[in-house]
């Protein structure tokens, strides 16, 4: 499991839909880094409870992510992939100025 803090600078549009599993939901939001220049990752979420942590969250709000980073093979093509496991919101963290 891998970890960052930072800045929330989109909210990914939710996306649904039903199979014969049942219904799921998906959406994600990107985060950049606190502590790295130009480091911005987009994490994937699914599943109602983590899409309602998204809800939640506000373009330039701070939060500290936990998230797994995993790999598939589909059409002779490799595809990753961050998605959310926690989702901590950081009220006394400050947003340092880099540039």
């Amino acid at each position: 499991m891998n970890t960052i803090s930072g800045k929330v600078i989109q909210i990914i549009p939710e996306v649904s839909g039903t199979t014969e599993r049942g219904e799921w939901i998906r959406g994600g939001f990107v985060i950049e880094s606190l502590t790295e220049t130009d480091n911005r990752i987009a994490i994937e979420v699914f599943g109602h409870e983590k899409i309602e942590w998204v809800r939640g969250l506000s373009i330039g709000e701070v939060v500290i992510v936990d998230y797994r980073v995993s790999s598939r093979f589909f059409l002779d093509k490799w595809f990753t992939s961050a998605q959310l496991v926690r989702l901590m919101k950081s009220q006394k963290m400050e947003v340092p100025n880099v540039g």
